[in-house]
């Protein structure tokens, strides 16, 4: 999985930064965030959203399914 880069400023900083980037004025460095968030706490809420929908998802599987264990160990393996 290739790792990602984050940041995290201010709203203001954020739409300047991507309003100058869309104008021409600035170009990002490849080694810039792509993704940001306003805080940690944004960035956190994100990530337990995400942890979210999997879990639904892999419970709807295993519903349809009716092989949790075998779910599992497939999923692990990927």
């Amino acid at each position: 999985m290739k790792k990602q880069i984050i940041g995290i400023a201010s709203q203001e900083a954020i739409r300047a930064r991507a309003c100058a980037i869309a104008r021409g004025e600035r170009k990002p460095a490849a080694d810039e965030p792509k993704v940001w968030f306003t805080s940690m706490q944004s960035l956190t809420d994100a990530c337990e959203s995400a942890d979210r929908r999997e879990d639904r998802g892999l419970a709807r599987l295993v519903r349809q399914r009716g092989r949790e264990r075998r779910i599992k160990i497939t999923l692990d393996e990927l």
